[in-house]
């Protein structure tokens, strides 16, 4: 988190005591919880929307992608390459593996159906997405991930099992960004 500033808004009486309501359940001071809610608007919300995702139940995904084949999962992954392709372009200006990375990463990190950690490993940068969202969740996303990588002209190795998905790619990809 970088330095603060001050602001002041006004809200609607209700939406602030929602807010106080929710920032007591997490057990944090409203500041905390208000600027929490502002990150993943920011940075998993306005991402959804750029991608021009839709909001789907954790139990319909992992229902339609059970009726799929394998063989059909990797498929669909192979199509929304371009679409993930066009969603950094679209949000950065261009394409390239910092960018997917930087993308990726800002996605999964407010989403509220998966965990992911960070770690740097010296030379290489590690992330670990853990789900709940089945096997066929994982094929996809590490499908999708190796093959936007794979695109950027970016070694990754990518490994999945039912609730996990490890990327590692170079670490001085970020600094590209």
């Amino acid at each position: 988190m970088g330095k603060t500033r001050p602001a002041s808004f006004r809200l609607s009486s209700d939406v602030l005591d929602q807010l106080q309501r929710e920032s007591a359940k997490a057990n944090l001071p409203l500041n905390a919880y208000v600027e929490r809610a502002f990150r993943r608007y920011l940075n998993y919300v306005c991402i959804i929307d750029r991608m021009e995702m839709v909001y789907m139940m954790k139990g319909t995904i992992t229902s339609l992608m059970g009726k799929l084949t394998d063989e059909e999962i990797v498929d669909s992954a192979g199509e929304a390459v371009e679409r993930f392709v066009e969603a950094v372009t679209f949000a950065n200006g261009k394409f390239d593996g910092g960018r997917a990375l930087k993308l990726l990463m800002e996605s999964f990190q407010y989403s509220t159906f998966a965990s992911v950690e960070f770690f740097n490993e010296g030379d290489t940068l590690s992330l670990r997405l853990k789900h709940s969202v089945g096997p066929k969740w994982s094929l996809y996303m590490a499908t999708l991930i190796k093959e936007v990588f794979k695109k950027a002209g970016v070694a990754a190795d990518v490994k999945h099992s039912s609730g996990l998905i490890i990327l590692r790619v170079p670490a001085d990809l970020l600094e590209t960004v």
